[in-house]
């Protein structure tokens, strides 16, 4: 039997597919020469990349707490606006904090999602942020 998915799940659902093809049509724009600004109350201001050259021979910016759902509170929590989860991966790699094991985005994501049903962070139109 299928689940049955709070309109917030749903919401949260559709903001991730929103996500996965904005990336997919950069990936393919950028593939072909092409860009185009995405548009829609999905999308959140570009920022710009942080080499990881630098980040590497870098020391980190300030202690990194010890648990990486810690990390995750002490970045969005830091911040005056809601954050995307690519907003908090930016961060995190500006931070210059050890890199976790696997891919950063899919944990970020993961931390975020783990928090927001323990009720530790809430979901906005523009982001997450802190309750």
């Amino acid at each position: 039997m299928a689940k049955t998915l709070t309109i917030e799940e749903a919401k949260d659902a559709l903001q991730s597919t929103w996500e996965l093809l904005d990336r997919i049509e950069k990936s393919l724009g950028m593939a072909l020469g092409k860009t185009r600004e995405p548009t829609g109350p999905h999308v959140s201001p570009p920022t710009p990349p942080t080499p990881t050259a630098q980040n590497a021979s870098s020391p980190p910016t300030s202690p990194a707490p010890k648990g990486f759902n810690d990390k995750m509170l002490k970045i969005i929590g830091s911040s005056p606006m809601p954050m995307m989860p690519k907003q908090v991966v930016d961060q995190y790699q500006s931070l210059n904090w050890p890199a976790p094991g696997g891919d950063l985005y899919k944990r970020v994501m993961s931390a975020i999602f783990y928090l927001k049903g323990k009720g530790k962070l809430v979901r906005k139109e523009t982001g997450y942020s802190l309750p």
